[in-house]
């Protein structure tokens, strides 16, 4: 038999010793200090029915805990139908399946009461139970101990024939004094004799209290050992929940640095924590964890709540640690873990709250981090460095940040598992080596090392699934190293990756594939989709509608493509250079817009003067407008800027044709010689 079974239990108790009385006054005198329980979950269901018993006056209760799995809520009904609810938990075992609590009793209220047993009983000795079976209140079963067992690391459990049924779940069981021997935990529904009682005398050895961890709606004490009450607090990560036993704890144990540094950790520690403890004024979304509905919060003045008065609330709740911080190193002052701790909250803070505390900066938080030296965790000690690195680079100390960084990658004996591994590590020394140190060939071997140990991880799936990020950063070292291909592959993936963040999936990386993908002249169609979702995702960036502009063009859909050129310089007509003018200038060509043409290209020789190709392009637009007077002239520039370019001269030569038949001879003639021979047919047609 395994205390496991514990968990579909029935637990009892006895009453104060009786003088010898009838059996029927015996009943009478004990089934006053029986209750029945039921339970609810959070919206009201009821889910279970058991029994407990009053073991004092003032209202204590013994019963199963197994009874409130899953409860919100409860209610104790006495012998007389009153109903209370549960005030505090005062312990309770998994193990042994027993709680005990107090009920609210405000107007002190005195109660019938059990007493524990005063000997051992034997075996054959005659006991009863009163219980609630199926919400039969007040029943009584008599029988006899057939059995006592011991259990290992558990204790002794007696085996009795007083039948057990569902709903009669921590009824005491009795001898014939009144006095409880035991509590019913269990029985064996096809033995009808196998019912089992565990030995009254352990709830004396409880010394914790796992109903803190479950949903019941009441007042939970912490465990009375110090070291037990410790390691429950510590077990613990709900905000919400800890808080009062946390205090609870430092007023007991002023003098423990455990319960402060907790504490302060709970108010500025990185996470979710100080979100939950922020006033309601200063939220600027309000959930109902009733309807699950969030809304809007509005300010006295019916005006929605900014981020900025978030932030301030936010604030508050991280200068709350400051006084535990240093309360904690006032009992422990050499304590490295008080260092890095206050330090990480300080570093966490100046990232993400615009708001400044005073002495709370990030120069303050390396200073913490640097006296943290000493850890005794190896992973925590490799954090530290990692935070460092991330402190320096705040204060753009990069040579500082990377030394941090190589300094977390030397920490031996790190534990490591399928989610962890120090592959941020080498991503962060690659981004410094390719931002700030222009060492691409040492940031591409060291996002190779990272992608690599990304394939450890089981929620990446080898490296189509590295981190956004990761290949989001080597596809723009390896564009700059004109690894063009190996840049869009790396891209593709990017961009059907599932793990988005700022520095992988997003605008800029459909941008920069669809770019790649021109440049490559790849799929027109597949650039045209990813700068669609780069436009879709951020749509006031100028360059990106050049490039769809771009796209459009060689599609020879020249109408969206004068529309995109026209809003990149609605969005940033400063930005707008004199290669965009040429291209816009171009595309209005397509469109037979000669005079716009005209106009764009004269923009960009305003920037620039000695383009030849430009001057050839205008005189293109005004030999179409019938200007070949003008346009000879424009040849001329080229031609001046530009002498050997065989093309203009058979252009030039074009223009000259009807006026001046024997220069546009003398054009085509130069034109052959500088190896265009399609002058020499030209010349052959026009110039016998």
């Amino acid at each position: 038999m395994k205390k496991s079974l514990l968990i579909s239990v029935l637990i009892a108790i006895s009453i104060s010793s009786i003088a010898q009385v009838s059996f029927t006054d015996l009943v009478g005198n004990t089934e006053k200090a029986v209750v029945s329980i039921t339970t609810k979950d959070k919206l009201g269901n009821s889910l279970m029915t058991g029994t407990g018993f009053f073991i004092d006056k003032n209202g204590t209760v013994l019963s199963n805990l197994h009874i409130f799995e899953n409860a919100n809520s409860a209610t104790i009904s006495v012998f007389n139908n009153d109903k209370f609810e549960i005030d505090s938990i005062l312990i309770s075992s998994k193990e042994y399946d027993i709680i005990k609590f107090s009920i609210h009793n405000p107007e002190g209220i005195k109660f019938n009461y059990l007493a524990f047993k005063t000997q051992n009983p034997q075996k054959g000795e005659d006991i009863y139970t009163i219980g609630n079976p199926m919400g039969l209140e007040s029943t009584v079963s008599k029988g006899i101990i057939s059995n006592i067992r011991d259990i290992e690391n558990l204790g002794s459990l007696y085996q009795i024939t007083a039948p057990i049924s569902n709903g009669s779940s921590g009824s005491p069981v009795m001898n014939m004094k009144g006095e409880v021997i035991g509590i019913a935990t269990f029985q064996f529904t096809s033995g009808q004799n196998l019912n089992f009682a565990i030995d009254v005398d352990f709830v004396n050895k409880i010394n914790q209290n796992d109903a803190i961890f479950s949903e019941i709606n009441a007042k939970k004490v912490l465990p009375p050992k110090q070291e037990i009450a410790w390691q429950t607090i510590d077990s613990m990560w709900m905000t919400n929940d800890i808080l009062p036993y946390l205090n609870e704890y430092i007023r007991k144990y002023p003098n423990d640095y455990r319960g402060f540094l907790k504490r302060a950790h709970l108010f500025s520690g990185p996470g979710y924590a100080a979100h939950t403890l922020i006033e309601d004024k200063y939220r600027t979304i309000i959930f109902d964890p009733e309807t699950l509905k969030s809304t809007i919060n509005l300010d006295e003045n019916g005006k929605p709540v900014t981020d900025s008065m978030y932030n301030v609330g936010i604030s508050k709740i991280y200068q709350r640690s400051i006084p535990d911080y240093n309360r904690a190193l006032e009992l422990k002052p050499n304590e490295p873990l008080i260092y890095y701790q206050r330090g990480l909250s300080k570093l966490f803070y100046c990232q993400s709250n615009p708001n400044k505390i005073p002495g709370w900066t990030f120069q303050s938080a390396i200073d913490d981090l640097l006296k943290s030296n000493g850890l005794k965790d190896t992973k925590l000690e490799q954090d530290r460095y990692n935070y460092l690195g991330q402190a320096y680079l705040e204060l753009a100390q990069f040579k500082s940040a990377l030394n941090a960084f190589n300094q977390a990658l030397m920490v031996k004996n790190v534990p490591t598992d399928s989610t962890d591994n120090p592959h941020r590590l080498y991503f962060e020394i690659a981004k410094i080596k390719c931002d700030q140190l222009k060492d691409t060939v040492g940031a591409l071997k060291d996002l190779n090392r990272a992608i690599e140990l990304t394939r450890s991880i089981s929620y990446f799936q080898g490296e189509d699934h590295a981190p956004s990020e990761y290949l989001a950063k080597r596809a723009e070292i390896e564009y700059e190293q004109n690894k063009f291909t190996e840049a869009l592959e790396d891209l593709t993936k990017v961009n059907k990756s599932i793990f988005l963040s700022d520095e992988g999936r997003r605008s800029y990386t459909h941008y920069l594939e669809s770019f790649l993908i021109l440049r490559l002249d790849g799929d027109l169609n597949a650039a045209l989709e990813s700068i669609n979702i780069a436009i879709k995702w951020d749509d006031n960036v100028d360059f990106y509608y050049k490039t769809r502009a771009d796209v459009y063009k060689r599609l020879k859909e020249y109408g969206n493509a004068i529309k995109d050129m026209n809003k990149a310089f609605e969005l940033n007509s400063k930005g707008f250079d004199e290669w965009d003018y040429y291209e816009r200038s171009r595309i209005k060509g397509l469109l037979d817009d000669n005079i716009g043409a005209i106009k764009d290209i004269d923009e960009a020789i305003k920037r620039n003067s000695k383009e030849s190709h430009y001057y050839n392009l205008k005189a293109i637009y005004l030999a179409q407008l019938g200007d070949d007077i003008g346009a000879e002239k424009q040849y001329d520039k080229a031609i001046e800027l530009d002498p050997k370019n065989a093309d203009y001269y058979i252009s030039r030569g074009w223009t000259r044709l009807k006026n001046k038949k024997n220069d546009a001879c003398a054009d085509w003639s130069k034109a052959g010689e500088l190896g265009n021979y399609e002058a020499y047919d030209l010349i052959q047609k026009y110039c016998k």
